[in-house]
């Protein structure tokens, strides 16, 4: 991952606090610690905490299109970038680069914000259009790259950033409570997008584009999965199609030279994943990761173990042996707001065992509701059964 980060003021002509900046990388230098660049205009500054993993073959951001009209900054990666290069070039772009950025500058000159629409991948960036004189951020259709933004309309500016924390670094938003957010979060355990826990910051929902010209700040919806049509759908038709996604979604996101790493629970999802890497590459270039609890009753490591072995991959395991209650603090600090989603603990050992090992990883996070992995799931298609039962029958059960 990365961090991105900027400032938007169209009211103003003289350059703004650059120093505000610096404050920001420095909230942000854990998500990028490869590197940063900025970028310093009269209404706009921003820049980019840079992990090498994510970025394509090392270039440096904010990047441009060809007379620097367009400057963009990255938070993820265009898996469909080799695509998008040939059709733009064949449209007269000319690319200095091989980097996701500039790629997306000139994306965005062909398209404007609608260039979303173009994209596979998984990205949160930002667009300063220097022409039209607004700012322009894109968050992925499922939200997997987060993006955070704060409006001041008296004042016209817009500040925004991967993470709230460097959002505060500005000064001008003191820490406040959401009540609205409060009580959305006793009832769901966490906080729906847009709001967040602080009043004054929102979050950019998913599939969503902002457009920010010192006035108005729209709010656009560019995709919903809702819009799916699922009428019609032919079952084995589907299941092969299935298939072939699945199988292309992978080899977009492992690379030729590097090992594959993959977090292992041993479930549907993860299972998957870790044999498709496997059929792709061979198993012994896949390095699969899981966390387990000593009360077997608590752990998926057998399971884990299991698919493994039967893929041939080089496996490695982590216990949570450790005192719970000393990681509150640092979770706490990188997730921002409050989470009730325990899975944060083992989520984060495992993650620290494959940095030892790998840069990247795969995983099926999410992936349970779409193959019905949750008990819930299969409880609640038992009661939609049971409520067609006649009266009668289900008063004798």
């Amino acid at each position: 991952m990365c961090g991105i980060f900027g400032t938007c003021n169209l009211r103003q002509e003289q350059r703004a606090d650059e120093s505000q900046l610096e404050r920001m990388s420095r909230a942000l230098k854990h998500r990028g610690p490869d590197g940063e660049s900025m970028f310093h205009g009269p209404h706009m500054q921003m820049g980019v905490c840079r992990l090498e993993a994510m970025s394509r073959y090392g270039e440096s951001e904010p990047a441009h299109n060809e007379d620097s009209s367009i400057s963009v900054v990255l938070d993820g990666e265009i898996f469909n970038y080799d695509e998008l290069k040939v059709m733009l070039s064949e449209r007269g772009h000319r690319f200095r680069t091989k980097s996701s950025e500039e790629l997306l500058a000139h994306l965005y000159e062909e398209f404007g914000p609608d260039c979303a629409l173009q994209l596979n991948g998984l990205y949160a960036f930002a667009v300063w259009d220097q022409v039209r004189h607004r700012l322009v951020l894109v968050r992925d259709r499922v939200g997997v790259k987060p993006l955070h933004y704060a409006v001041d309309s008296r004042k016209g500016e817009l500040i925004f950033a991967s993470e709230i924390k460097a959002i505060l670094q500005g000064g001008e938003i003191q820490p406040k409570v959401n009540i609205c957010a409060l009580r959305d979060y006793l009832s769901y355990w966490f906080v729906p997008a847009p709001e967040t826990m602080f009043d004054g910051i929102m979050k950019l929902p998913a599939g969503h584009y902002l457009v920010f010209d010192g006035r108005n700040s729209d709010l656009v919806e560019y995709w919903d999965l809702n819009s799916l049509n699922s009428q019609g759908m032919n079952v084995r038709r589907e299941y092969s199609r299935l298939d072939y996604l699945l199988r292309q979604s992978v080899r977009r996101r492992i690379s030729d030279q590097e090992p594959v790493g993959v977090f292992l629970s041993g479930g549907i999802d993860s299972s998957i994943i870790a044999g498709l890497a496997s059929q792709l590459v061979g198993g012994d270039r896949v390095k699969t990761f899981s966390v387990g609890c000593e009360e077997s009753s608590y752990s998926e490591l057998e399971d884990a173990r299991y698919v493994a072995e039967h893929f041939g991959t080089d496996h490695h395991e982590v216990l949570i042996k450790c005192d719970i209650f000393n990681l509150v603090r640092k979770l706490v600090y990188h997730t921002d707001e409050p989470l009730a989603d325990w899975s944060l603990f083992p989520t984060y050992l495992v993650s620290k065992l494959a940095k030892e090992h790998v840069d990247t990883v795969l995983s099926g996070d999410a992936a349970d509701d779409l193959f019905a992995g949750h008990e819930r799931l299969m409880a609640d298609r038992i009661d939609t059964y049971y409520s067609r039962l006649p009266r009668l029958v289900r008063d004798g059960v």
